[in-house]
């Protein structure tokens, strides 16, 4: 399934190697499971509701278990874009984090030129903060969750 991670769209949003390639693949699935091992992160597929075919993938980051902060991160490809899945798949998550997980703030940083990106999180339901400047090599923009939001 590398193919969809080819997507020029993901290559410009996200830290997603391009090419992507098998060995990415393997790569990325490793070191997951380690992340999931150790409590770091937690990385899901992301399908339609009723158990569609892959659609993207979702990850929740703890950046923090003494503070109980995580972040969210997702790509969807080309063909389920707009249609749902990506909001619907954050807020899950972010439920999970805070029921399951035990979080007290989610939150999600966009590049601040990627604007549908940006409606992903606000259509989940996140409250934007503010501009993050030079952040991870670019401008992002900071949104969170708490729970009571949800």
């Amino acid at each position: 399934m590398v193919g969809p991670l080819n997507d020029p769209v993901i290559a410009r949003w996200t830290r997603v190697p391009s090419p992507y390639t098998r060995e990415d693949a393997v790569e990325f699935l490793t070191q997951a499971d380690a992340a999931i091992a150790t409590g770091e992160a937690l990385s899901l597929a992301i399908v339609a509701a009723g158990g569609g075919a892959l659609a993207g993938s979702i990850a929740l980051r703890v950046t923090s278990w003494e503070h109980r902060r995580g972040d969210i991160g997702y790509l969807v490809f080309p063909e389920d874009r707009g249609n749902g899945v990506a909001p619907r798949a954050v807020r899950l998550l972010a439920r999970w984090a805070f029921e399951r997980a035990g979080l007290v703030r989610v939150g999600i940083l966009t590049a601040v030129g990627n604007g549908p990106s940006q409606r992903v999180a606000e259509k989940a339901g996140f409250i934007r903060e503010g501009v993050l400047r030079a952040y991870m090599d670019e401008d992002m923009v900071s949104w969170s969750l708490l729970p009571g939001e949800l």
